[in-house]
């Protein structure tokens, strides 16, 4: 599976994992289950582990993404989004998609590593 996550209804948190050769209709396809799983959830922080895909979207594909992320605040209210990027084209991407869902988060933020990234989030999390 290039997409997998975690969800944790409880603490309002999701991990999503991106593997090797993602597609666009796999990060939607992502989006739909996210979508009948959340169920009316507020305040979910999302860790969002970008080091081992292999592919970067385009700024179109990013731009979708963002859209997505909008339309699911129907459903989904979004707290804070930590973004793991190991590679440099990761970091671009998602200093990219943070610009474009940043209406969407109450803070975000990209990382090198994903200590630093799940650091970020408990302290996030403790000052909420």
């Amino acid at each position: 599976m290039p997409v997998t996550y975690e969800l944790d209804k409880h603490r309002g948190f999701i991990q999503t994992s991106c593997h090797g050769e993602v597609t666009l209709e796999e990060v939607m396809q992502h989006f739909m289950e996210l979508q009948r799983e959340a169920d009316a959830l507020e305040n979910l922080d999302v860790l969002l582990d970008l080091g081992e895909s292999l592919t970067s979207p385009e700024t179109f594909q990013l731009r979708q993404i963002a859209s997505e992320i909008e339309f699911l605040e129907r459903d989904v209210s979004w707290g804070a989004l930590a973004i793991v990027a190991v590679k440099d084209e990761q970091f671009a991407v998602g200093r990219m998609l943070e610009m474009f869902a940043e209406n969407n988060f109450t803070q975000s933020r990209v990382f090198r590593n994903r200590e630093e990234a799940e650091n970020w989030l408990a302290i996030f999390r403790q000052t909420s």
